[in-house]
């Protein structure tokens, strides 16, 4: 059994699996309960620690978060604006000296990537691109049934993609991002700013309203509008089979999907429009976990490999 722990700005996702798809049990532990690391620390092993009460003591562990985990402490060399708890902090090196466990990190949208690749949308496809919207957007691009990463292993920023030079700018002083535009925050923002229901605060329940609210459709659309927009950037550029479209926004299904692909002509080179299918990710939220796990499944075997 071992341990897949998808860290988001909004709570933390932890399950038990074969190393495969298939989880055996889940936890979520919510980030605003959380005053600081130290407790977040304490918060993630109790989780594990119950769920090997049910499922057996695990092999190892593996981490999704956002942004560049240096692999050995994982520390972020680079992004992580969303979870400020592990601002400077090394969660590899925490969780290994609190669970006397092998764990290995990795990027959170290449998670979702591979957890795809191998067991979900993206199997027998070479060429896709995964988006995980929720509070903030990852993803990848798989090339060659590979994640296509940086000379250092460095994970895209899909998030940073600049969309409008007039638009809000983010942390980091880009203009009108993905990030900025799609996700989850800003469904509420763009619905508040075209004069929506101010006590709607969650995006599940403004794609609750769609039936009868048409500031909720406007809304929608223009999130639809740019994430049609980033699409239709990495199309062109990659020649994409299909663009899977997870994280927890993703619950929509085609209530997102279906204007997301009435945009798609805008954005998209006829040609390569023909060939290109976007759907929602097998695992939906769960993704991150999965490819967690997974790779942390991969490490184990390959440590009792070289043993031999």
């Amino acid at each position: 059994m071992f341990i897949g722990i998808d860290i988001g700005g909004s709570s933390i996702k932890i399950g038990a699996t074969d190393g495969r798809d298939h989880v055996l049990a889940e936890r979520a532990v919510v980030m605003k309960s959380l005053p600081d690391y130290e407790m977040l620390c304490h918060a993630v092993c109790a989780a594990i620690k119950e769920i090997a009460g049910e499922s057996g003591r695990p092999l190892a562990v593996g981490l999704a978060m956002p942004g560049f985990p240096d692999p050995r402490t994982g520390s972020l060399r680079d992004g992580g604006g969303n979870i400020p708890l592990f601002a400077g902090r090394g969660i590899v090196t925490s969780l290994r000296e609190r669970l006397d466990l092998p764990v290995t990190v990795m990027n959170d949208g290449v998670a979702a990537a591979m957890a795809e690749l191998q067991f979900g949308a993206g199997r027998g496809r070479k060429t896709f691109a995964v988006i995980t919207i929720g509070t903030g957007i990852g993803g990848c691009v798989v090339v060659d049934g590979r994640p296509k990463l940086g000379p250092n292993g460095e994970p895209p920023e899909f998030g940073a993609m600049v969309l409008d030079k007039d638009g809000p700018r983010n942390g980091r002083g880009l203009p009108g991002t993905l990030e900025s535009f799609a996700a989850a925050p800003s469904f509420i923002r763009i619905y508040r700013a075209l004069g929506g229901d101010r006590h709607i605060h969650h995006v599940r329940s403004l794609f609750e309203r769609l039936p009868e609210d048409e500031i909720a459709r406007r809304a929608v659309d223009a999130v639809a509008l740019r994430l049609a927009q980033a699409i239709g950037l990495i199309a062109n550029a990659v020649n994409l089979e299909a663009c899977i479209i997870g994280g927890g926004v993703s619950a929509a299904g085609e209530m997102l999907l279906e204007p997301v692909r009435r945009h798609l002509p805008v954005f998209t080179w006829p040609l390569l429009l023909e060939g290109l299918v976007v759907c929602r990710a097998d695992f939906g939220n769960r993704a991150g976990m999965i490819g967690a796990a997974a790779h942390a499944a991969g490490f184990n075997r390959a440590a009792a490999t070289a043993q031999r």
